[in-house]
């Protein structure tokens, strides 16, 4: 589930409800595409240049509980193809380094929900 929260600059323009259909419209068509029931908060701002970008709060666990999470979570013959692949080392097999960096949401979709909440997950200023 997509929460949008739009900030006073999107809501105090005056194409504000105009924006906010075209946000939950497009929030619409992503949750039809993804099944793992999870909680996304987005922040929705307007900026004055340029197209937009968005910041991820990321958070590290050590690869292992990551794989251990993902075999923990595991329900499909997709998933358990994809598990193969993954080498049960101490280590990332990226980069050799002990953890990994995920956002709050791809956390609670493999049930870490022990990271807490930094309040939106993304920042994402509007066009």
């Amino acid at each position: 589930m997509i929460n949008p929260t739009f900030d006073s600059s999107i809501t105090s323009d005056p194409n504000a409800a105009t924006i906010e259909s075209g946000v939950d419209q497009a929030i619409l068509r992503l949750e039809m595409s993804i099944s793992t029931p999870i909680r996304v908060n987005i922040d929705f701002k307007e900026v004055s240049s340029g197209l937009g970008s968005s910041t991820a709060f990321l958070n590290e666990i050590p690869y292992s509980q990551y794989r251990a999470d993902l075999v923990n979570d595991a329900t499909s013959a997709n998933d358990a193809t994809a598990l193969a692949s993954l080498p049960m080392t101490p280590t990332n097999p990226v980069n050799g380094n002990p953890d990994v960096m995920l956002t709050l949401p791809n956390l609670r979709a493999v049930g870490e929900t022990r990271l807490g909440n930094n309040g939106g997950d993304l920042i994402a200023p509007s066009p």
